[in-house]
């Protein structure tokens, strides 16, 4: 699969823009590839360029960005920055100097896969997006990679920062704190529309938003997504404030917090469908509470044995139907109560204690099998994966011989 990916991202530099002859820069660690380093590899590529990066691990010259401090890599537009193999193996390690990777303006046509990102310590202006930040209206593809063990105030791991608009995609973000900060996977800052999807968020930390907080007129879209196993302060897996939201068919399980999992505050516009809560610690799984007046839309989720209350509503907007709220330690509703279509049953997923958490045939969540027959559709974050049952067709003994002649 590595092979064909990289095969695909290089087939679309050669074929799809608009650079007549599209290099690839072979970067090796002993710096007798094609260019001595990937900085150098970066410099001297042109939009459209593959710097590609063999097994090994690189520790790069620090370079000052100025009000934004030292970074390792800086990206340039159109330039696709990609590991030769699994990203485990490809690691760029800041060693706690600086930040990993710093891109300012690049367009979508800046891809960043398939490499480990690890050792950031942001310094500089509000110390933000230790691993990657994306400023200036960038909007890079970060896909394949893992982000971990990096360290700043804002955005641990990545940082979508002043009307940017990256996809992180199919990425694992680990162990990046920020201490006494907001968002230590991914923050979202002032602008920009940033897309989240199908990645891995585990033992991330910060005050605000251990996973993921959206912050100040920036939009999110976070689908897909598995947050397990975070820490927060005020919340573990999403602290949304001033900003819109979308966050959906995402799996958020065993995270720990000292106020919420998730906390929908301070005029923010947040839509939640389809998502599985499970065994999350805290005073309650959802918050929805301050001035002037948050927004939440809540449909077809589950919150099922978490600790605390499973939503609890302080102040604005909210609207709920069709989600299942079942034991929960402090009760599944405080300030508000069942809405449209919910209801209060065991949601019988296939395996809880192992992680699986697709749903048996016979679930009350599965499509058409609502408690009173309502058609919502699929409840939760995954589908049936288990106790399914194979249709038996009836007909005559007759047309069973008739089979054979």
């Amino acid at each position: 699969m590595r092979a064909s990916l990289v095969f695909a991202i290089l087939l679309s530099v050669q074929f799809f823009t608009p650079t007549a002859h599209a290099t690839t820069w072979h970067i090796l660690p002993d710096g007798t590839g094609d260019a001595p380093t990937i900085q150098a590899g970066i410099d001297s590529a042109s939009a459209g360029d593959t710097v590609l990066v063999a097994s090994g691990t690189y520790q790069e010259p620090m370079i000052n960005t100025g009000t934004y401090g030292n970074s390792m890599i800086v990206m340039k537009s159109g330039v696709c920055l990609v590991g030769e193999s699994e990203p485990e193996f490809v690691v760029l390690d800041a060693q706690g100097s600086g930040r990993v990777i710093y891109c300012q303006g690049v367009t979508s046509a800046t891809t960043i896969s398939s490499l480990r990102i690890t050792g950031g310590d942001a310094d500089g202006f509000r110390q933000i997006g230790a691993g990657i930040l994306c400023f200036s209206g960038s909007s890079p593809l970060i896909e394949d990679c893992i982000i971990d063990q990096n360290e700043g105030h804002s955005g641990g791991g990545v940082a979508s920062y002043s009307n940017s608009s990256p996809t992180i995609r199919a990425c694992t973000l680990a162990d990046n704190s920020v201490p006494n900060g907001n968002g230590g996977g991914i923050i979202c800052y002032q602008g920009g529309s940033t897309l989240i999807e199908d990645n891995i968020f585990r033992q991330n930390s910060a005050t605000y938003g251990g996973a993921i907080f959206v912050y100040v007129s920036s939009s999110a879209v976070i689908t897909g997504n598995t947050i397990e196993d975070n820490w927060g302060g005020a919340s573990s897996a999403l602290q949304a404030n001033l900003s819109t939201v979308t966050f959906e068919n995402n799996l958020i399980i065993n995270n720990t917090a000292e106020g919420a999992t998730c906390e929908v505050v301070e005029s923010a516009n947040v839509t939640m469908t389809g998502n599985t809560f499970w065994g999350n610690s805290g005073v309650r799984v959802v918050l929805v509470k301050g001035a002037p007046n948050p927004s939440l839309q809540f449909h077809n989720n589950i919150v099922a044995e978490n600790t605390g209350y499973g939503l609890q509503y302080l102040s604005g907007s909210l609207t709920m139907s069709c989600n299942n709220f079942w034991q929960n330690s402090d009760g599944n509703y405080s300030g508000t109560g069942a809405s449209t279509n919910d209801f209060s049953a065991d949601p019988f997923f296939c395996d809880a204690s192992t992680g699986d958490f697709t749903l048996h045939a016979n679930s009350p969540c599965a499509p058409g099998n609502h408690p009173d027959g309502a058609a919502c559709g699929l409840i939760g974050a995954l589908d049936v994966g288990c106790g399914a049952t194979t249709a038996v067709e009836h007909t005559s003994w007759g047309a069973v011989k008739g089979m054979w002649r």
